[in-house]
């Protein structure tokens, strides 16, 4: 809500793609270059505040089914801490599809449960 579009774009796509029976997905950048704490020294307050986005986004649109990470190089794995990123999303969306893009595999992993 706090960009010049000034509304919930994610709400009205994740009511548009409920209506029309789609599976709804998101893309979410993991380098917020805009975000004070972004650097290495401050990187667990960074992933703190990635993970209540991702949170807050599944908890508010339960028809997110697929997440895609942007950003991916070896050592992503610590760097986001996503063993703990993905056990939290799994924990509120289980069949959800996520890529491999935090360095750790993913989208087979979830493709097989689903």
């Amino acid at each position: 809500m706090a960009t010049p579009f000034k509304r919930d774009i994610i709400a009205e796509m994740a009511k548009a793609c409920e209506k029309a029976g789609l599976k709804y997905g998101i893309c979410y950048s993991q380098r917020d270059w805009h975000h004070p704490d972004y650097d290495m020294a401050h990187m667990a307050k960074c992933n703190e505040f990635m993970r209540n986005q991702i949170k807050e986004l599944l908890t508010a649109h339960p028809n997110i089914g697929i997440i895609w990470f942007d950003a991916w190089c070896v050592g992503y794995k610590e760097t986001w801490e996503a063993e703990a990123l993905f056990r939290m999303i799994h924990e509120i969306r289980p069949a959800i599809i996520i890529n491999e893009r935090c360095g750790v595999p993913a989208d087979s992993r979830a493709r097989n449960r689903a």
